[in-house]
């Protein structure tokens, strides 16, 4: 039996504006002609039949943001183009879960076998769950503020919640100090992958050195969730291992909205203990 998962796109089909693109400085020089489409695939609603427009996304305003947003600006590349357009998009109109942006342009005129040339780039939000951990250092409570503020910056990134903070006992290497434990429910254009550089990098900055396994730590950002993606990699895991095993990410997990069923037998890490929500 074939399956349909249901969707809505609102289309832009061949909408005709200038800007300055080229490789060249006379290409750039002068304003050459684009044709944009756009596929808009809005954030799924209960609201099947919507009939205000409140519920759903302007499409001459989306098409009023790309012309405004390419006026004045001077390109290399198409693909740039593309890309800018999208993340614009996805910046301003918060109904739309992905976009995809098809740029075209005139090739050079001593081409004659083509009649355009063109890139297409997709963006998508991600929705993701992220583990916070800390036992050193001299304000653990500090370590989560800090972990949180630069979070916040990665780019195309913004934290929607965070739940309360726990007090653990530490697993696997016992002989270290108890943890403060939160996890953040967060959204984000990026990959996984990408996004996991970006927290590694957060780590370093903020003095992790990993010179014992399983030991104490400044700061631990763990990937938990990712949206749909199930990774198997020398340097990912998604979803995390560790997911439903330990009480604290349950219990936090499930104040972000995110159930979690627990695997069969006792779960680890027992003592957990709510301490004051520091968000």
């Amino acid at each position: 039996m074939d399956t349909c998962n249901s969707s809505e796109e609102i289309q832009i089909c061949g909408l005709y504006c200038q800007a300055r693109c080229g490789t060249s400085e006379e290409e750039r020089h002068q304003l050459q002609n684009l044709w944009i489409d756009a596929t808009l695939e809005l954030v799924r609603s209960d609201n099947f039949l919507r009939q205000e427009l409140a519920d759903t996304v302007d499409y001459t305003a989306v098409a009023g943001t790309i012309l405004k947003m390419l006026d004045g600006q001077e390109f290399h590349l198409v693909e740039t183009v593309a890309k800018v357009i999208c993340m614009e998009i996805l910046s301003k109109f918060e109904k739309i879960q992905r976009v995809a942006v098809s740029v075209h342009k005139k090739p050079a005129s001593w081409i004659e076998s083509a009649e355009s040339f063109g890139v297409k780039t997709t963006l998508c939000r991600f929705i993701g769950a992220i583990g916070l951990g800390t036992n050193l250092g001299e304000n653990l409570q500090a370590n989560l503020s800090n972990a949180r503020a630069l979070i916040g910056k990665i780019p195309h990134t913004r934290i929607l919640h965070a739940s309360s903070i726990h007090c653990t006992e530490p697993l696997l290497f016992s002989n270290q100090p108890d943890f403060l434990n939160q996890c953040l429910l967060i959204e984000t254009w990026l990959h996984p992958e990408e996004f996991l550089r970006h927290t590694q990098a957060i780590e370093r900055a903020m003095g992790r050195v990993k010179n014992v396994p399983n030991g104490p730590r400044v700061i631990d950002i763990d990937l938990l969730m990712f949206d749909n993606f199930v990774v198997r990699g020398l340097t990912l895991t998604l979803p995390h291992p560790a997911l439903n095993t330990r009480r604290f990410l349950i219990e936090e997990l499930g104040e972000l909205g995110i159930k979690i069923w627990h695997q069969d037998g006792p779960l680890m890490n027992q003592r957990c203990t709510r301490t004051e929500n520091q968000t």
